[in-house]
């Protein structure tokens, strides 16, 4: 979806939303989250202190924009490698009809069984913990998704759809949240917000964005959240009255689907 087809829809809806929710305010009242050891944390977002950050949207594709002030953004960045391919991949190795069919059975795999680490590609564990500091890798860091099933004797059914439905959204989520910091680490920027279909009810992902944020800033970007799927085009909403109060969640929920449902056909896999 086009940066500018989204804000113009916002802005379509904006009489709306100013119904719904009454006053305008300076604060996005928890709509903002980070995810920290399996735990959504609600964090206030403060206009005076909002800019810059860069927005990461996953919707189909993913699209990364650099925003500076209200109504002062640019897309920098972005990859065709997004939920649409995550999904198409994810149904063609598991069978599943829904995206969400894949999110639940990730919860239940093992990635051990699909994945490369380091410690299989010596084959001794314990000489991998004494040399880890020399290696500059622990041996439970995943070198190799899927790395497992390059063995002739391995085919799809000696895989169970479990562990195939981790990898895959580990995989997917690492990427992007690389290329975010990468974009963050070139504009200076320390906060990442991250929005899309592709991140509803997917806490594998919360969880692979947050750490590998964390990992690949080493420590000074931090990856915060947004409930609400398009939320990151009304944060770069110019609006001379602040940003609006989200009183009610759901009925933004409900107007967000049903503008951008027709724009982007990974929307359609999320209800």
């Amino acid at each position: 979806v086009r940066t500018d087809e989204i804000v113009v829809s916002i802005q379509a809806h904006m009489g709306d939303w100013q119904r719904i929710n009454g006053i305008p305010s300076l604060v996005i009242q928890n709509e903002v989250f980070t995810f920290i050891e399996g735990n959504k944390e609600s964090v206030d977002i403060d206009k005076n202190d909002l800019f810059p950050y860069i927005y990461v949207n996953i919707g189909s594709g993913v699209a990364i924009l650099k925003i500076e002030g209200d109504g002062n953004y640019e897309t920098v960045d972005g990859t065709r490698i997004g939920g649409i391919t995550c999904w198409g991949l994810g149904r063609l190795l598991t069978k599943c009809k829904s995206f969400n069919e894949i999110i639940e059975l990730s919860k239940r795999g093992n990635i051990k069984r699909i994945d490369l680490f380091v410690e299989d590609t010596f084959g001794d564990r314990e000489y991998v913990e004494k040399h880890a500091q020399k290696l500059n890798a622990p041996p439970n860091m995943n070198i190799g998704s899927f790395g497992k099933t390059i063995s002739e004797n391995k085919t799809l059914e000696d895989c169970n759809t479990e562990d195939l439905s981790l990898s895959l959204l580990q995989m997917f989520s690492f990427n992007i949240a690389q290329i975010a910091s990468l974009n963050a680490r070139i504009y200076g920027i320390k906060r990442i917000f991250f929005g899309g279909s592709f991140i509803k009810d997917n806490t594998c992902a919360l969880e692979i964005l947050s750490s590998s944020v964390h990992y690949q800033s080493k420590g000074t970007a931090k990856a915060m959240f947004l409930r609400q799927e398009a939320l990151g085009a009304l944060m770069s909403y110019e609006n001379k009255h602040g940003l609006l109060i989200m009183d009610e969640p759901q009925d933004v929920e409900t107007s967000l689907k049903s503008t951008f449902s027709c724009h982007d056909p990974f929307w359609n896999f999320r209800d």
